[in-house]
């Protein structure tokens, strides 16, 4: 389907356009959800994307002085405790397409299953 008669246009197939996607179209399947990007990339975050969670990751004294770093903080841990059940529908609507999970810490090779 080309972006003419889609219901909504994401623009970015990383991390972020891909999940807003699938949401979109988990949501409502009867809309025409178009993703733009690089299909063939990994599907992670991009180097300033990455770079940018990174940064709102790190937790310091500091940051939490503030009621915006508070803020942030428990935004983060609040997210972190949902990410559990995102990762099953994905996998579940993805079936036998999903890799295998693996509980990994630090960085691995992303694989491709668009």
């Amino acid at each position: 389907m080309g972006v003419r008669g889609a219901d909504v246009l994401v623009i970015g197939a990383g991390a972020v356009g891909r999940s807003l996607a699938f949401a979109l179209a988990a949501a409502d399947p009867a809309a025409r959800v178009v993703l733009a990007g690089d299909l063939a990339g990994s599907g992670g975050a991009s180097g300033a994307a990455g770079a940018m969670l990174g940064a709102l990751g790190e937790v310091t004294d500091q940051g939490l002085r503030t009621g915006h770093g508070r803020l942030r903080t428990e935004l983060a841990i609040e997210a972190a405790g949902c990410w559990p059940l995102w990762r099953e529908q994905v996998r579940s609507r993805a079936g036998s397409a999903a890799p295998p999970h693996r509980r990994t810490t630090g960085t691995a090779p992303a694989r491709s299953w668009s």
